[in-house]
C-alpha cells in the first residue's frame, strides 16, 4: 500500500477498508490458517512453492508505520507493482493509488499478492526495466 501522508494506514483502513481490502481477507491470520494463506496469498503458485512459502510466513507489524502518517519524498523515484490476481488488496485500487500518490503507472503482473514468490522473474524484469529507465 502507498501511504497518503495525511493519515495513518490504520486510519485509512478504518475509513475505507472494503475499498482497499477484499472483505473476505479482513480478520484472516495466514500464519495460523495455512488454508487461508494458500487461498489469499499463494493461490497462483504450484503446490511445491506453496509448501515452501508457508514455511516463510512471519508476523509483519510495523507499528509506527501503521499508526502514524508517512510522507512520501517526491525526489525519490517510485515504482509500484500491481498484482491483477491479488485476493487481499483490490488491484484496481492499488493501481489508482500508485497513479494519484506516486505519479506513476503501476507495472501490472498477472499474479496474486506475493509476486516475488509466484513470479520472481516478472518482478526482476520490472526492476531491471526501472533501473534502466531515466529518472523523473
Amino acid at each position: 500500500m502507498v501511504p497518503d501522508g495525511r493519515c495513518s494506514l490504520l486510519s485509512e483502513l478504518r475509513e475505507v477498508a472494503t475499498e482497499i481490502v477484499n472483505p473476505e481477507w479482513l480478520g484472516v491470520d495466514p500464519i495460523d490458517d495455512h488454508q487461508a494463506a494458500v487461498r489469499f496469498l499463494f493461490h497462483d503458485c504450484p503446490p511445491s512453492t506453496q509448501s515452501w512459502a508457508l514455511t516463510t510466513l512471519r508476523r509483519f507489524i510495523p507499528n509506527y508505520a501503521y499508526a502514524h502518517p508517512i510522507s512520501l519524498v517526491e525526489e525519490i523515484p517510485s515504482t509500484y507493482v500491481a498484482c491483477s490476481l491479488d485476493r487481499t488488496l483490490k488491484p484496481w485500487w492499488c493501481a489508482d493509488v500508485a497513479a494519484r500518490r506516486l505519479g506513476v503507472h503501476a507495472a501490472v503482473l498477472d499474479t496474486g499478492h506475493c509476486p516475488h514468490v509466484s513470479d520472481p522473474d516478472g518482478v526482476a524484469r520490472i526492476l531491471t526495466a526501472v533501473m534502466g529507465a531515466p529518472r523523473r
